[in-house]
């Protein structure tokens, strides 16, 4: 279960083009998890916010320099 949720996430953040907030990437996330019936919100903000601090520590999620928007790398 664990792994079809991260795939579900990572395919909501690679599907993104351009700059988006971490706020608005995160409700999309949680969306997309409640549409493929992962209804605990609890763990889908845990996992989620986990997910996009591994993706920033990681450099994947590239951040604008003053601004508080970011862009994936892939």
């Amino acid at each position: 279960m664990e792994k079809k949720i991260r795939m579900i996430i990572r395919n909501t953040i690679t599907s993104k083009k351009g700059s988006f907030r971490i706020e608005q990437i995160r409700k999309e996330i949680v969306s997309s998890l409640k549409e493929n019936n992962f209804n605990d919100e609890v763990k889908n903000e845990k996992i989620t916010s986990e997910y996009l601090n591994n993706l920033i520590n990681d450099k994947k999620l590239f951040r604008y320099s003053n601004e508080n928007e970011y862009f994936y790398i892939h």
